[in-house]
């Protein structure tokens, strides 16, 4: 993220990446809005998670961020190049279905992908529902011209996560898949 990009992730999962700085998200002079989201399992010599510079700072809400449990990992100023806790965070391991720990000497992509919850994730029915547009006449599409067509889409996607499975319980889960 770059030049005050500052993009909105809501209900993703960014995991099984590699760079020297940020591994999951790299930010420069970008502060992002990360929510409902799970940033883990990647690696990099600064930052496997999150890195930023330049300003970089991200507002993080329900969301599960690894290594976000060391203290100069949130800020409570305005001090550029950390994180802004939204509230609702966690640095425990969410529970893939299939992932391996990256810190082994010849890791590169060793997951099958598999980035479905396990039962007793952290991440289920931990999200904010609030923050996950509930139809195509939500907010979030305002000043958007969407014919008919284009609704019944939108609905239709929004009731599936990314495996096709129906996408909200009582509480929405963090990530792209729901339990």
């Amino acid at each position: 993220n770059r030049e005050a990009s500052s993009p909105a992730l809501t209900g993703v999962t960014i995991s099984g990446n590699s760079a020297d700085y940020g591994g999951g998200i790299y930010n420069n002079a970008s502060s992002p809005q990360i929510q409902n989201s799970i940033v883990w399992g990647n690696k990099a010599s600064g930052g496997k998670g999150i890195w930023n510079e330049v300003d970089g700072m991200p507002v993080i809400s329900y969301s599960i961020v690894e290594g976000s449990d060391s203290g100069d990992f949130w800020t409570t100023d305005t001090t550029p190049g950390q994180n802004i806790n939204g509230g609702n965070n966690s640095a425990a391991d969410p529970q893939f279905e299939d992932w391996v720990d990256p810190a082994g000497t010849d890791w590169i992509h060793n997951s099958d992908g598999d980035y479905r919850l396990k039962t007793g994730s952290p991440a289920i029915d931990a999200g904010d529902n609030d923050l996950y547009p509930a139809n195509a006449d939500d907010s979030v599409f305002a000043g958007i011209t969407l014919s008919n067509e284009a609704k019944t889409a939108i609905n239709a996607a929004l009731e599936k996560d990314r495996g096709g499975n129906p996408r909200k319980n009582s509480t929405i889960d963090m990530g792209a898949y729901e339990q």
